[in-house]
């Protein structure tokens, strides 16, 4: 999967390339709380830790551009049956969420094909996510001796 114009308006193009580590310094300060909240209460990982590891360890990651800004990244870690999908994001990715979505269906289909089940972890305060998640077709599961977390699993 290649980069890609997910919207074009009159001032500025929302669009995905491949993700480097450079585009770490610019979209970390931008970052919903609810993603940084997570990554460290589930992963135990400052979010430029877990964005480096996720980076380093994806089988594709891609970062989301609001014309020159990034404003989002995403990928997915694959196993031999189970994969791990990830998204971290700017409040401009909730503002453009119909543009998100929109694309997110066909990569998240495309992701399943490829890698086979996807499976992660999200704070049940994360209501955006768990929206879009829903809205994916994910299957929610509740984490024993953690009341605040949920698993979500699709197949395709």
């Amino acid at each position: 999967m290649g980069g890609r114009v997910l919207s074009e308006r009159s001032t500025d193009l929302i669009y995905y390339i491949a993700a480097t580590e450079g585009h770490l310094s610019t979209l970390v300060p931008l970052i919903r709380d609810i993603d940084i909240e997570e990554c460290e209460d589930i992963f135990g990982l400052s979010i430029e830790e877990g964005l480096t590891w996720s980076l380093r360890n994806s089988a594709e990651a891609y970062t989301i551009f609001d014309g020159r800004t990034p404003v989002g990244m995403f990928g997915v870690v694959a196993g031999k049956t189970v994969s791990t999908p990830w998204l971290v994001g700017s409040d401009t990715l909730t503002k453009e969420w119909f543009t998100l979505a929109r694309e997110s269906r066909k990569i998240w289909t495309q992701f399943a094909y490829k890698y086979g089940t996807l499976v992660n972890y999200l704070k049940k305060t994360n209501h955006v996510h768990l929206r879009w998640l829903d809205w994916m077709g994910a299957d929610f599961y509740s984490v024993p001796n953690c009341p605040d977390i949920v698993r979500f699993q699709s197949c395709v």
